[in-house]
């Protein structure tokens, strides 16, 4: 990309883990100071996928592009590792993130409800972003009514390889993005086929598909996702996207499935799939889809608890938000400026853990660019 998108606003404030379920401006306009202390390690691996809950297995491992999606609760297999190198942080936009790494290096050389879907309110150490214009009446209701099943807890390979120091690479890589429906792309209200799209959401879907690759991933039933997938996409948006996975696919045993439980986005079902696997633009190349080159969007941190580190937290989309698209506002705008940032590093969860996504501070950086009046002077992102 030409365009060179400044991570000046970006809050490095280290996010803790989330708990158990079950107990429970940039430029001249001044910057803020960086916060964190980035890791000394130089190079960590993939981890193999251990844990896994049990699914029923595919029927094989056909290559045509209608198994890629098809498969409505995917085969399980091991990924394979990849080998990180060190940090080569530069340019401006990442000067005082690379100075950071710097000092480290010395210092250790001494849900929402929808359909039987869930809306619970996110852990205290990751809270959800307080926009005002989000004050408004949500789907939020009956929220105590709901079941909190354990929650999935990264594993210490997990958390060792998001400590892992990133390195700037030739060109931005193609993503994995795994995307949320209602809250995040779209307002549906309950026991209804009628929907609301986020604003800017086309815009978002054309950079998406040009730049990344795509699988809906929504915890409502298969019958609702497929209906709102047929109408949100395209015809050939949709025989792009690798799946449009629903509740059948998250390992609910049948009483779950019918009852109001808090699910969880597990990634690592999908990078163990063999099938989804070989959609990787360099799969002959031994390239995989896993936890450096794949980002989970969506509302509820809970549902990202086994990865938190590859997940990018939008204020949940209600009717009447109050969003709009020029006006600071633009969630989806400002979600493509991170991606675009995310996609320069090799390991985007160890990106995402030393800056995650706020949308305060884009909506700050936004409103500093209108003061300035250097909208024009950071380049821009293809569409």
């Amino acid at each position: 990309m030409d365009g060179t998108l400044g991570l000046e606003n970006l809050s490095l404030e280290e996010p803790a883990a989330p708990r158990n379920a079950s107990g429970a401006n940039g430029g001249k306009c001044g910057r803020a100071e960086d916060k964190a202390s980035l890791p000394s390690e130089s190079g960590s691996t993939i981890p193999r996928v251990t844990g896994v809950p049990s699914v029923p297995r595919g029927s094989g491992f056909s290559v045509q592009k209608s198994a890629l999606y098809s498969k409505a609760n995917p085969q399980l297999t091991e990924a394979t590792p990849v080998q990180y190198g060190r940090w080569n942080w530069t340019g401006s936009a990442a000067a005082k993130l690379g100075k950071a790494a710097s000092k480290a290096s010395r210092s250790s050389q001494a849900t929402k409800a929808q359909d039987i879907d869930i809306v619970a309110t996110p852990p205290a150490s990751r809270k959800s972003p307080s926009l005002a214009f989000n004050n408004i009446n949500t789907r939020h209701d009956n929220v105590n009514d709901i079941i909190h099943l354990p929650a999935p807890v990264p594993t210490s390979v997990y958390h060792s390889d998001a400590r892992a120091i990133p390195t700037l690479l030739p060109s931005p890589q193609r993503l994995l993005l795994v995307l949320d429906l209602n809250g995040t792309l779209l307002y549906r209200p309950r026991a209804s086929q009628n929907y609301t799209p986020r604003p800017g959401l086309s815009n978002f879907l054309k950079y998406a598909f040009a730049n990344h690759t795509l699988l809906i991933w929504s915890s409502a039933q298969p019958k609702n996702v497929k209906s709102l997938c047929s109408r949100l996409f395209s015809r050939g948006q949709r025989q792009m996207l690798l799946g449009e996975w629903g509740r059948d696919t998250l390992g609910l045993t049948s009483a779950q499935y019918k009852e109001r439980v808090q699910v969880y986005k597990r990634l690592d079902r999908i990078w163990a799939n063999e099938n989804l696997q070989r959609s990787h633009p360099d799969f002959e190349g031994g390239k995989r889809w896993g936890q450096h080159n794949t980002v989970l969007i969506d509302d509820s941190v809970l549902k990202a608890s086994a990865q938190p580190f590859n997940h990018v937290e939008v204020p949940e989309f209600v009717q009447g938000g109050g969003e709009e698209v020029g006006d600071g506002r633009d969630v989806l705008g400002h979600v493509v400026e991170y991606l675009e940032e995310a996609r320069k590093w090799s390991n985007v969860s160890g990106f995402l853990k030393q800056g995650p996504f706020k949308i305060e501070d884009w909506q700050k950086k936004a409103q500093g660019r209108e003061q300035c009046g250097d909208d024009d002077q950071e380049g821009g992102v293809l569409l």
